[in-house]
C-alpha cells in the first residue's frame, strides 16, 4: 500500500509562490472531476503551516481554501505589527493571532478533514514538537498556526499552559519538514510500504558566503546546511518517494516580512514558473494519487 502526502515549507510571504503550485493541483483535479484533495496527510512549517491547516478546513472545498489563502497572503502585512522602537521582538503577536482566529475560529486540530501536522519548537524543553491532529487533538488550529509561525526575534513565543509549552517557529529545526512528515506517516500508516511526499518549497535560495563578515550571519548559514541535509536524507530513504517542487530564486533574497506590492507580484510570477517547470512531477504525483483512489 502507498500513501500520498503534501508538505509545505516555511518562508513567510514567499508562500505566495507555493500557492501557485496549489492552484496548478486544483486545475489538474478539476479536469478529473475531483473538487477536493484526497490525501492521507498534509503538513507544513511556519507559513506552510498556514497553508496546511487552511487546506484541512473540512467545511470548504479546495478552491475555497485556496481563495482564503490568497486573501491571507495578499494581506500578509497585517501580521507584522511593529513593536516599540529598538525593542525585541520586532513584531507584536496581535496580528498573527488575528490571522489565526479569522481563518480557523474555534476549530481544533481534531476538526481537520484529513490528518494534519505542523511543526514548532519548545524552548522550555529544547525539543521539536509536532502539533498533529492525532497527538494534540484539543489544541486549536489558531494556536497551532501561531506556534509554527512565531519566528524567534520576530514574534514572542506562544505559550500553551495546559501542555506546558512555550513554542517558536518550526523552521528552527525543519523549515522543509519532509523528514518529520515522513516519520509521522510511518506512525499513522505503519503497514504502508511506500510514502509519496510532494514537498513544495518557498523559492529558497542558498546564501552565498564570500567573506568572514557574511559568515557571521549564523542563522542563514545554519538554514542552508539544514535544507541541504534534509534533501540528502529524504533522497536516501528507500521507501520514500520524495518529489521536491523547487526553483532557485537567483534574482534576490526575499525576506519573510517583505510585503510590498511589487514583491508580492514577483512571488506570484515566480510561483507560476515554479509550477510550470515542475509540471511533470506534479502531474505524476496527482495521477498516481487519483489512480490509488480508483483501485
Amino acid at each position: 500500500m502507498e500513501n500520498f502526502i503534501i508538505s509545505f515549507d516555511g518562508g513567510g510571504i514567499r508562500a505566495l509562490a507555493s500557492i501557485q503550485v496549489l492552484k496548478k493541483i486544483s486545475v489538474l483535479l478539476d479536469k478529473k472531476g475531483i473538487e477536493d484533495l484526497k490525501v492521507d496527510l498534509v503538513s507544513g512549517t511556519s507559513a506552510g503551516a498556514i497553508i496546511a491547516l487552511t487546506l484541512s478546513r473540512k467545511e470548504f472545498t479546495l478552491n475555497e481554501n485556496i481563495e482564503a489563502l490568497e486573501q491571507a497572503f495578499n494581506n500578509f502585512e497585517s501580521i507584522f505589527i511593529k513593536n516599540k522602537e529598538n525593542v525585541k521582538p520586532i513584531y507584536l503577536n496581535f496580528g498573527l493571532k488575528k490571522l489565526g482566529d479569522d481563518l480557523f475560529q474555534d476549530r481544533k486540530l481534531s476538526d481537520s478533514k484529513f490528518p494534519v501536522s505542523v511543526f514548532a519548537y519548545d524552548i522550555v524543553t529544547s525539543k521539536p514538537i509536532v502539533l498533529s491532529s492525532d497527538s494534540f487533538p484539543d489544541i486549536s488550529m489558531s494556536e497551532a498556526m501561531q506556534s509554527s509561525c512565531c519566528a524567534p526575534g520576530f514574534f514572542s513565543p506562544i505559550k500553551i499552559p495546559k501542555n506546558h509549552f512555550a513554542l517558536v517557529d518550526g523552521g528552527v529545526y525543519a523549515n522543509n519538514p519532509v523528514i518529520y512528515t515522513y516519520l509521522k506517516a510511518k506512525q499513522l500508516f505503519p503497514m504502508n510500504y511506500i510514502t509519496n511526499i510532494l514537498s513544495i518549497s518557498t523559492m529558497w535560495q542558498p546564501r552565498l558566503f564570500d567573506n568572514d563578515e557574511n559568515m557571521a550571519d549564523e542563522s542563514k548559514l545554519l538554514s542552508n546546511g539544514q535544507m541541504r541535509t534534509t534533501d540528502l536524507l529524504a533522497n536516501s530513504l528507500a521507501d520514500l518517494n520524495y518529489c521536491r517542487i523547487h526553483k532557485f530564486n537567483s534574482e534576490e533574497q526575499i525576506k519573510m516580512d517583505k510585503t510590498d506590492i511589487e514583491t508580492k507580484r514577483k512571488l506570484i510570477e515566480y510561483g507560476k514558473l515554479l509550477a510550470e517547470e515542475n509540471s511533470e512531477k506534479i502531474d505524476s504525483f496527482i495521477n498516481r494519487m487519483v489512480l490509488r483512489q480508483a483501485l
